[in-house]
């Protein structure tokens, strides 16, 4: 992907240049100015949205290279190694790659496949790791086994670390091969606008001092050192590089917007005149900057050749370092198995006759438990009988006690009743003479109200 985007970008400029090679003569200062730059925003755009892209891309990557790091080990970075040697060789040639036609398991199959191998393998280790514990519990050489199996995860877990660590290392080599290809791709691609299009885009009035740095700065030294020079000597800053250079200078000076504004649109109108000048000299200029195209192009090449020789020839080695790391942690596993063996059958033939001693002890044992329950039994037995004694006579004691209670209530009772009677009667008496007097007031009321 990374590839394709940077042959994208080259496209674009070739495109771009030829566009504006073949319509630079016909058209006025005006209609050229113009169209420069809607082409210039148009090209400042798909720039934009392909940097975009990349960057998310490159995310992608690094998540891919996280998840990866968590699941990978020795041999899924092998397989895809040498799964990516062969897609990169492939891609030099031109030709078109099978595995992608081919129902081919993916990296993250490999990955998941020669990690299910790693577990199964440690699983099986750690088995029969939990196997020697179990089985040398009552050995008497269980410290210097636990020191010796200690070790040997101690040395795996390091070799392990180590490989892993390689394998981060390169895949990071790998990245910022690829984000380098896609800066430089980017660099490129902005350097041609500038060169041969226009200087730059005009910018709006709230555009900041910090466009015009950026703009500056991603010209590198490399493409510097190509260009051919003009050959007015009064101009060695270049034609959109005056009024940012005049900022960075004098940083602390204050511009309002519409002066900058104004500024810029008078070196545009510079620019403009300085390519109608320098129009008649365009085909020798673009006849040179081709050839320095196409030796940089072949020096890159080159270079590129030889790097991916260089780590050919570096990914077949720590092929065969892993080949045999493989091989000692298969004998390392060999020799344990034999060991686990020796001691199995040591362990086996001490159980049989630590059994046959148990069984002698258990019988023993037998005997003396069963003298003594029968003992715990009779003596169970008279307890029973002193406590169901003791129960009769408590619970006789009891309702005798009871008994008792219940006589003295009901006695109580008839006494409390028998007074209640004789104050139920003596309140009667005195209701009946309380009437009567009430009766005789009447009377009396009666009288004193009719004799008045």
């Amino acid at each position: 992907d990374v590839l394709s985007f940077t042959q994208r970008f080259k496209d674009r400029g070739k495109s771009l240049r030829t566009s504006t090679d073949f319509g630079m003569a016909p058209e006025s200062p005006e209609e050229s100015l113009a169209n420069r730059r809607k082409r210039n925003k148009e090209a400042e755009e798909e720039l934009h949205h392909i940097s975009e892209n990349l960057s998310h891309r490159l995310e992608e990557l690094d998540v891919m290279l996280k998840r990866v790091l968590g699941e990978s080990d020795g041999s899924s970075g092998r397989s895809h190694s040498s799964a990516g040697v062969r897609r990169t060789h492939r891609k030099q040639k031109g030709k078109p790659d099978p595995d992608k036609r081919k129902a081919s398991p993916s990296p993250h199959r490999e990955c998941r496949s020669a990690h299910g191998r790693l577990e199964k393998a440690m699983a099986e280790a750690l088995s029969l790791d939990g196997r020697k514990q179990t089985n040398l519990a009552h050995h008497s050489k269980r410290g210097e086994s636990h020191h010796r199996s200690s070790q040997r995860k101690h040395l795996e877990s390091e070799a392990y670390k180590e490989e892993l660590r390689r394998w981060e290392a390169r895949e990071r080599t790998k990245l910022q091969m690829a984000r380098q290809g896609a800066q430089k791709a980017e660099r490129e691609y902005r350097e041609a606008i500038l060169r041969d299009v226009s200087p730059s885009p005009r910018p709006s009035p709230s555009k900041t001092q910090t466009q015009h740095k950026t703009q500056h700065k991603t010209q590198t030294a490399a493409q510097r050192r190509f260009e051919v020079p003009r050959k007015t000597s009064s101009l060695r800053i270049r034609e959109n590089e005056l009024l940012p250079l005049l900022r960075e200078e004098l940083p602390h000076l204050h511009v309002s917007p519409h002066a900058l504004g104004r500024m810029w649109e008078q070196q545009m109108q510079q620019v403009d005149k300085l390519n109608a000048v320098s129009s008649s000299r365009d085909p020798h200029h673009r006849k040179l900057f081709k050839q320095v195209e196409e030796a940089q192009k072949k020096h890159d090449l080159l270079v590129d050749l030889v790097n991916r020789d260089q780590d050919h020839n570096r990914r077949l080695r720590e092929f065969k370092d892993r080949i045999q790391q493989q091989k000692s942690v298969q004998n390392k596993l060999w020799e344990q198995r034999q060991q686990i063996a020796r001691a199995k059958k040591y362990h086996n033939d001490y159980h049989v006759q630590h059994r046959a001693r148990l069984m002698r002890a258990r019988t023993k044992e037998e005997k003396m438990f069963r003298q003594l329950f029968e003992e715990s039994l009779e003596l169970q037995k008279l307890r029973l009988r002193e406590q169901r004694a003791y129960a009769r006579e408590q619970r006789l004691e009891h309702q005798r006690r009871q008994q008792d209670q219940i006589e003295s209530l009901e006695n109580y009772y008839k006494d409390q009743f028998s007074l209640l009677a004789e104050k139920l009667a003596h309140e009667r008496e005195e209701i009946q003479v309380r009437k009567k007097a009430q009766e005789k007031a009447l009377l009396k009321m009666k009288r004193e109200l009719r004799s008045r």
